[in-house]
């Protein structure tokens, strides 16, 4: 290998192996950078004040989430986040993140396959309600598809003759659960956005934030059709790490990237 190449790829190591440390200490980091590279039985590391579980090398991509700067939300004393959604949740990494700047508020965490949600479950506490179905603009029976990755599971609507594997809750359903408001909507389905937002969309007035991954290489289109759903909101638009965030300006809120927990 050409030796810049070389000395890059050191930094960028070191580089995420210093905000894994800032993010979970140092044996934890230690313990995660050794794990992910093989295996993938059940196992736990100490960070947060709590035992954070995780599937070796099947959850990679997950954990990568403790080596780079993540998105937070900067709320108010006077103007507290108090719910979160956490729609694909996977195995509750971002749950985790997000019980952690929010302490107060309560988080529902929602996961379509069987075998994130079983380690969902594991991470979720008190505060956090842990659903084992598929966020849809209907209500319907879904069948989970899987991907290349723990991340990649998708869903779509059974067809005739065909048995449910879950079951599709829409967003208006959620909201009644919840109340009147969401504070904050985080969202990674995996294309699944385009349903969401192209129908049955009056829920989106009820949201103050939107943190969602550009899906347009699982559903081409999904972007625009966010945009063209949410276009008529007070929103201020900002780019943090992977996700695309949407903050009703009335809130006071701020986003930040950080790679403290």
């Amino acid at each position: 290998m050409n030796p810049t190449r070389m000395l890059e790829r050191s930094f960028a190591y070191s580089a995420r192996f210093w905000i894994a440390v800032q993010n979970l200490g140092f044996v934890s980091a230690v313990r995660v950078f050794s794990s992910i590279r093989n295996g993938s039985k059940l196992q736990s590391i100490d960070a947060l004040n709590r035992k954070v579980f995780y599937r070796g090398a099947a959850d990679r991509g997950v954990m990568a989430h403790f080596f780079y700067p993540q998105t937070r939300i900067i709320d108010s004393a006077t103007n507290p986040v108090r719910v979160i959604v956490d729609a694909g949740a996977n195995i509750g990494i971002e749950t985790i993140r997000m019980r952690h700047f929010h302490p107060q508020a309560k988080v529902l965490a929602i996961e379509a396959d069987p075998g994130n949600f079983a380690v969902l479950t594991k991470n979720a506490d008190e505060k956090v309600e842990a659903l084992h179905c598929g966020v849809w603009s209907r209500e319907t029976g879904l069948r989970v598809l899987p991907g290349d990755t723990n991340q990649g599971f998708s869903v779509r609507p059974v067809k005739s003759g065909e048995t449910a594997d879950i079951e599709a809750v829409p967003m208006r359903a959620l909201l009644e659960r919840l109340g009147r408001e969401i504070d904050i909507l985080k969202m990674d389905i995996e294309g699944s956005e385009f349903e969401v937002f192209s129908s049955d969309t009056g829920w989106a007035d009820h949201v103050k934030v939107f943190i969602i991954e550009c899906p347009d290489n699982d559903h081409p289109g999904a972007t625009q059709k966010i945009f063209h759903t949410l276009g008529h909101l007070p929103l201020d638009a900002f780019v943090s790490g992977e996700n695309l965030v949407l903050i009703r300006r009335d809130t006071g809120w701020k986003v930040e990237s950080t790679p403290y927990l």
